[in-house]
């Protein structure tokens, strides 16, 4: 009887860790950031969204603009700094600005929502951010 329950209970052991290991090989992807982005003023305005995702070892960013096709890069540790700085300048913006352009932030990063209006017309960091991200990262 003994015997029995030690093959039976070898074989749950088996099956879990065999399922385990399946669990653990497939990639998951994580969010690391999520920006939604949109201006408006007297002669334009559009709205873009952008997610930040870690696919294994890897760091991806995706933007969706209005009117235009998706995008997706690859991004290297220089451009995930470069989004370090673009949050550090992003969380300085203060209130107001004379500017009839207002550029809208909604972010949600490190479990944090952060919305910022920027009405100075001086930082135009989603544009900067963007072209770092998909000018100099690997496409796909």
């Amino acid at each position: 009887m003994r015997n029995k329950n030690s093959r039976f209970i070898f074989m749950v052991f088996l099956m879990l860790l065999s399922m385990v290991s399946l669990f653990s090989c497939q990639e998951k992807k994580a969010t690391i950031a999520h920006i939604d982005y949109s201006f408006s003023g007297c002669f334009a305005s559009g709205n873009a969204k952008m997610v930040i995702t870690k696919q294994g070892e890897s760091i991806f960013a995706r933007c969706e603009e209005s009117g235009q096709p998706s995008r997706m890069a690859k991004l290297n540790p220089l451009q995930m700094e470069s989004f370090d700085i673009f949050m550090k300048e992003l969380n300085a913006i203060k209130p107001g600005g004379l500017c009839t352009t207002q550029a809208n932030y909604l972010v949600y990063y490190k479990n944090k929502k952060i919305e910022i209006t920027d009405g100075t017309c001086d930082w135009n960091g989603f544009e900067k951010l963007t072209n770092i991200f998909f000018m100099e990262g690997e496409k796909f």
